[in-house]
C-alpha cells in the first residue's frame, strides 16, 4: 500500500544578490502536479545546462513562494507580500527562486530535508 507523506513545510531561503541584507524568501514545496508542469517545461541549452522556460519559472515563483523579508518598496520602507510585487521583482532574481524551487523538488524527500536552506535572520 502507497503511503501519501506528510507535505513538508515552507522554508526560507537567502537569495544571494549583494544587497544588505540579503532577500529572504518562504518558499513550499511544490505539489506532485506542479512539479509535473515544471520538469515539462526544463530543457537543455547547446551549452548542456538544464533551463527553466519562462512558464517553469512563472510555475515555481507563483506555486512556492509564499512570503519574504528584506525587500523595500520605492519609499525605502518595507513591502509586504503580494503576488503581483513578487513578478516585478528582478528577473535575475526570479529565475534563482525558481532554480531553487525546482531543484528542491527533484530531491528525494530525505534530501530535501537535509537541505532546507538555514536563514540568517529571525
Amino acid at each position: 500500500m502507497h503511503t501519501i507523506r506528510k507535505k513538508l513545510a515552507p522554508t526560507w531561503f537567502t537569495l544571494i544578490t549583494g544587497t544588505q541584507p540579503a532577500p529572504e524568501f518562504l518558499l513550499a514545496p511544490l505539489t506532485s502536479l506542479e512539479w509535473l508542469d515544471v520538469r515539462n517545461e526544463i530543457y537543455q541549452a547547446p551549452s548542456g545546462e538544464y533551463v527553466l522556460s519562462a512558464k517553469a519559472v512563472r510555475t515555481c515563483v507563483e506555486s512556492a513562494v509564499r512570503d519574504w523579508r528584506n525587500i523595500a518598496g520605492e519609499d525605502g520602507e518595507a513591502a509586504r507580500f503580494s503576488r503581483e510585487l513578487l513578478l516585478e521583482l528582478p528577473a535575475t532574481w526570479l529565475n534563482d527562486l525558481a532554480t531553487e524551487v525546482s531543484n528542491r523538488a527533484a530531491l528525494s524527500e530525505k534530501e530535501r530535508k537535509n537541505s532546507s536552506s538555514p536563514s540568517t535572520s529571525h
